[in-house]
């Protein structure tokens, strides 16, 4: 009997600890679920910047082309082939940015995966031990 007490001592006190376990990992993937609507908020802005500023890149390329080789034209070409290399200069940073977004994007998934089969085997450990703790009351 004095066993039997310490052992459902014990199941209840792997319960709690069990409980413990899920809330946390519950915490854990809530603040990821957040940080992944964050980092998804954040790329899809560096995709519009990025789609933006190639879209400028190629209107001032347009901009060159369409001047082609007219003399009276000469300081509008040279004022549009700067823009054009200042355009150029930003777009590795940006791409680099949105690389950098989408590995976020996709450490955050996985992490909220792992979390998530944690939990699941956190409930399956619950029921186990539950099932335990019935048996060893039934057992009176």
């Amino acid at each position: 009997l004095e066993k039997k007490k310490k052992l459902l001592g014990s199941y209840k006190y792997i319960g709690a600890s069990i409980d413990k376990d899920l809330a946390t990992a519950n915490d854990g993937v809530a603040y990821y679920n957040k940080m992944e609507e964050l980092y998804k908020t954040h790329l899809t802005a560096v995709n519009e910047e990025v789609k933006k500023v190639e879209a400028d890149i190629k209107a001032e390329d347009d901009k060159i082309k369409k001047i082609g080789s007219d003399s009276t034209k000469t300081t509008e070409k040279t004022q549009s082939m700067a823009k054009k290399a200042e355009l150029e200069k930003y777009l590795p940073f940006l791409n680099s940015l949105q690389k950098e977004y989408e590995s976020l994007v996709s450490k955050v998934n996985t992490y909220t995966d792992n979390l998530k089969k944690v939990i699941n085997n956190c409930q399956l450990e619950k029921k186990e031990a539950e099932i335990t703790v019935k048996k060893l009351q039934d057992y009176n």
